[in-house]
């Protein structure tokens, strides 16, 4: 945590010794509200709210009485009964474009959506175990022209021990804090708001926008290398080889049976499979690969672990009987020696950046702290994580999870990765070419793959099956050739063609201007609703009239994400 803590008194109305209610005009649109049964407000930093204190905060006029109060800004203005906050009691109107009157109303409001945690076993948007239709969490967007994201329950940071902390209780009632976004239909403002008190998302290094190779199999390092010379010599570039669990001791290894462990959780190199960890890092590197590193630390650390006596002398823990440490993500001295010695020990033998693979919930020892938020990397600000809430976006890249081979997976996940920027949160990264169940069906991987070329991290991963299948090399005829080419170079088709015509079609929206197909070159006239039909080997691709697309001249492009040695246009 490295932002100014306290709200400053400058733009706050209320919180007085005697007042619930207290409200802070962060932006023209922006008002923080806040009702503490108590009278005690809360002035630490949110894991949403983190920078608070940076916020500008704009001119606005205050008219209060006995029992009203307003507040006016240039884009809303707010009316108050001074009462708990209730739907006639606190509202307000939006000006401009929507004249849009908001009430409170804790949830059910228009919104056009944020993200969500995970689509673990989703089937599109149906969980397979219960067959319900997942709700994504809201943003700060609405066609209403305002939205209100409730900051009650998430964790706090203490600046002075830069950690976490729990939030205040009260035996005479729930504390609300919310924040209303009032900006009409001035969306890029709105998230321009939501940063400016949330914090910018990092720039991400070059090298992770583009390839990535990860797949859940018990690969060696003689064959993951002889894999990634094979896409070498496809011709198909790679920047990221990622390694899922089977890097380290598993359930098949006698240690891990002897100590009664699934083998989920690991840190040592399974030596058999990779017999000097360090120099086939080394090899990676020489092929100008960054290397991740797959981690389900629920588990905690073993006794058959290389480093658990050195972690047990750190924490003062018991070691004679050879139980695990807990896994303890609230713990400082926990998380310091995870990362100075488990993780740092990986770090040295070459491991760029980590797969923070979480699957167990959002419970921790301390109410309201989600343990994906201990997620951290020692060399990059990436870590490879699913979504932890708002404020996420301070920590790319997003996984989202082990997703369902299915066509409705496909046509849910371009909605939910757009939908996700109503959150600020901008780097998505699926399981390109599906991950679980279904079948083979060579048409749906060219579509998953044109989606995933498109996408913000394209990341090839799926689980140890032998009909899903990947690699371009072993897709034979038309949907093979046209995998290296997506791979080469890069409103998503997400229907299986039509068997008669041989096409795919997808009903889509340009905004008003005029576009050009970027493979086929054929002009459209924007502002209107349209069917598009394409085969298989294309994807309607529009660039605005005039758009300068610069590209790699390099036929096929090096290994490693950099800049190129000149470009095309």
């Amino acid at each position: 945590m490295d932002s100014a803590a306290l709200t400053s008194r400058e733009g706050i109305v209320g919180g007085g010794k005697d007042d619930h209610y207290r409200f802070t005009v962060l932006g023209d649109g922006l008002i923080r509200m806040e009702w503490a049964p108590d009278c005690i407000f809360e002035d630490r930093p949110s894991s949403f709210a983190a920078y608070r204190n940076d916020a500008d905060t704009p001119s606005f006029e205050v008219k209060e009485t006995h029992g009203k109060l307003e507040i006016i800004t240039q884009r809303l203005h707010l009316t108050y009964n001074k009462r708990e906050f209730t739907s006639h009691g606190l509202y307000a109107l939006i000006f401009g474009f929507t004249r849009s009157l908001w009430c409170f109303k804790e949830s059910g409001q228009p919104n056009l959506g944020g993200t969500y945690k995970t689509l673990d076993c989703i089937d599109g948007k149906i969980y397979i175990d219960d067959g319900y239709d997942i709700e994504l969490e809201p943003g700060v967007l609405s066609p209403k022209g305002y939205a209100l994201l409730d900051d009650s329950r998430s964790l706090l940071f203490d600046d002075k021990k830069r950690f976490v902390e729990p939030r205040r209780t009260s035996e005479m009632g729930d504390r609300l804090d919310f924040y209303l976004f009032g900006y009409g239909h001035d969306y890029h403002d709105a998230i321009k708001a939501l940063y400016s008190i949330s914090g910018p998302t990092p720039i991400l290094p070059s090298w992770a926008l583009r390839n990535w190779w990860s797949r859940y199999y018990d690969y060696s390092a003689q064959s993951y290398l002889e894999h990634v010379d094979r896409f070498r010599s496809e011709g198909i570039p790679l920047s990221v080889a990622v390694l899922d669990m089977d890097w380290h001791l598993n359930e098949t290894d006698k240690k891990v049976v002897e100590a009664g462990q699934t083998g989920w959780t690991g840190y040592i190199w399974n030596r058999e499979l990779f017999p000097e960890p360090s120099g086939f890092m080394k090899e990676l590197h020489k092929r100008k690969l960054r290397t991740s590193l797959n981690d389900h630390p629920a588990d905690g650390i073993h006794s058959y672990e290389d480093k658990y006596h050195e972690m047990a002398i750190r924490l003062g823990f018991d070691a004679s009987e050879n139980k695990p440490i807990p896994f303890d993500c609230v713990d400082p001295g926990y998380l310091q020696a995870y990362l100075d010695i488990i993780i740092k020990a990986l770090e040295e033998d070459g491991c760029d950046f980590i797969w923070m693979d979480w699957q167990q919930g959002p419970f921790s020892w301390l109410k309201d702290v989600d343990p994906l938020w201990s997620a951290k990397s020692n060399k990059y600000p990436l870590i490879f994580s699913r979504f932890g809430g708002p404020g996420s976006h301070r920590y790319p890249v997003g996984f989202s999870g082990d997703t369902v081979i299915s066509w409705a997976s496909l046509a849910f996940q371009p909605e939910f990765t757009a939908t996700a920027s109503g959150i600020g949160y901008g780097w998505w990264s699926h399981d390109i070419r599906r991950h679980m169940l279904g079948a083979r069906d060579d048409e749906l991987t060219v579509r998953w793959t044109q989606f995933g070329a498109l996408s913000p991290i394209l990341r090839l991963h799926s689980t140890k099956n032998r009909w899903i299948t990947k690699e371009p090399w072993r897709i034979q005829d038309a949907p093979g050739r046209i995998l290296q080419d997506l791979l080469r170079f890069l409103i998503p088709i997400t229907e299986p063609q039509k068997q008669t015509l041989r096409l795919a079609k997808v009903k889509g929206w340009l905004p008003p201007g005029t576009f050009v197909d970027f493979q086929t070159g054929t002009v459209y006239r924007g502002n209107r609703t349209l069917w598009m039909s394409r085969t298989m080997a294309n994807y309607p691709i529009f660039l605005l009239r005039g758009a300068i697309v610069p590209l790699d001249e390099a036929l096929e492009p090096e290994n490693g994400g950099g800049n190129p040695s000149g470009l095309e246009y």
